[in-house]
């Protein structure tokens, strides 16, 4: 075969390669030999039709199909060889000519990353934070999760719940026929069109009243922007929310182990603090990430992101149903193309991707490790964390896999600890074994000044 080589900027490398003659009447023969033996022309017996017939009987470029089927994975693998590259995924055929044979075959090959001088980076973390504010917001919110809702029989107003009948028609088709169903009246709401709420403040229980909606020219949804819609509601009940006191009896039915309102405030200013380290925390490791890979030099091929996003639509896929159906199931709920779907992906699964390489580069630069005794300890908490798992669950999450799985994440944990040390500048501590050490070779340094 002919070969020549090109190089691209994202990892791969381009084989343009020429079948010669004497090569490919080889791999016709193959093909010629395989056919044979699998198809019967009318007047020769199986397996004894001269390859000129059986080339006539099959059509032309069938033995040719054949051959390239046979033909292509091998020159690849003979070129991946011969150029002593590490190949991560079968390569991407692209047949250019037929007489003679010449195809492109485009490898995608290993990631390469060249860390810039991370240890210079530095970065002050935001301060952990919880106002009255903010505990007052959450004990609000579990006001509103213990509301009660008790009819009226006044008019409806905003935030007023609803028990209606709705129909709705576009032109011929009617979208919407709908029996007492429960509808929440929020002021701006967009749902089920904008300026439903709004139309039905003011209706008594009983009342039907009749309106005309439009979705406008220039929603997102092409299929929805501009459309009229003739709206019909009857309203058989209204009710209003009432929100419970902030006192000890409303504390202890949040939680059987609270037992006054002060409690709770304590259980909540705990809670939010937690909450408020890890986003801290969260946001200290996306920015060490993106400052390294301003100096950092990073590529990897296409085929990554592909297969990440494709992990992404399967467990996707899995929540409905699964296979070929639970995809197509998800995107009709979605309400978008699978072609939008990956383009929405793709910023998320090249970051993903960034990420985990710059922590394996990190990770080796520093030599980190974990121990036999750090992964037992782990398990044993995840396992003893849940009552509700069982022997055979525990033996799986103890497998070879699951000790793998544990090793990886203890390692991404310690190696964003490594990065957060040298970007807040936080100094190794010095253990008494080392500190030993030193001393004992001061004396010796010093005598041979």
């Amino acid at each position: 075969m002919k070969l020549s080589t090109e190089k691209t900027e994202n990892c791969q490398v381009i084989f343009n390669i020429e079948v010669e003659p004497p090569e490919m009447e080889k791999y016709l023969d193959e093909a010629y030999t395989h056919l044979v033996e699998e198809y019967k022309v009318p007047g020769f017996r199986k397996g004894k039709t001269p390859r000129p017939i059986l080339e006539n009987y099959l059509g032309q470029g069938a033995l040719v199909e054949h051959a390239l089927e046979h033909l292509v994975p091998e020159l690849c693998n003979m070129a991946i060889e011969e150029q002593k590259i590490t190949a991560i995924a079968y390569p991407d055929v692209e047949i250019t000519e037929l007489e003679p044979v010449k195809f492109k075959a485009t490898v995608s090959v290993q990631p390469i990353i060249e860390l810039g001088d991370y240890h210079s980076i530095t970065i002050e973390p935001d301060k952990v934070e919880v106002t009255e504010k903010d505990i007052a917001n959450t004990m609000e919110q579990l006001r509103e999760q213990k509301a009660k809702w008790e009819p009226v029989t006044r008019s409806v107003a905003i935030d007023d719940m609803v028990k209606i009948d709705v129909k709705s028609v576009v032109g011929d088709e009617t979208v919407i026929d709908e029996k007492e169903r429960f509808y929440m009246v929020k002021k701006e709401s967009p749902l089920p069109i904008p300026g439903f709420a709004e139309q039905l403040v003011g209706i008594e229980p009983g009342e039907t009243k009749e309106f005309n909606l439009s979705f406008p020219a220039e929603h997102e949804d092409k299929n929805l922007a501009g459309k009229n819609y003739a709206i019909k509601v009857t309203v058989h009940e209204i009710k209003e929310k009432h929100l419970p006191d902030v006192n000890d009896d409303f504390a202890k039915s949040i939680g059987d182990d609270i037992d006054s309102l002060d409690t709770l405030r304590k259980r909540l200013e705990t809670n939010l603090h937690s909450m408020a380290e890890s986003n801290v925390r969260q946001t200290l490791e996306d920015k060490i990430i993106e400052e390294i890979t301003k100096v950092s030099k990073i590529c990897f091929p296409p085929i990554m992101v592909e297969q990440e996003i494709g992990k992404f639509l399967t467990d996707m896929a899995k929540q409905f149903g699964g296979g070929e159906t639970g995809l197509n199931t998800f995107l009709k709920s979605s309400g978008k193309t699978l072609e939008e779907i990956k383009n929405e992906l793709k910023p998320s699964a090249e970051s993903k991707i960034t990420r985990s390489l710059i922590l394996r580069e990190v990770s080796q630069d520093a030599k980190l490790t974990i121990t036999d005794e750090e992964i037992n300890t782990y398990l044993e908490e995840i396992i003893n964390s849940d009552p509700a798992i069982t022997e055979d669950m525990s033996n799986a999450i103890k497998s070879p896999s699951g000790r793998e799985t544990a090793r990886q994440i203890l390692l991404g944990k310690k190696t964003f600890q490594h990065l957060v040390d040298i970007v807040t500048h936080v100094s190794t501590p010095v253990t008494e074994e080392k500190a030993q050490i030193e001393e004992a070779a001061a004396p010796a340094e010093n005598e041979t000044k």
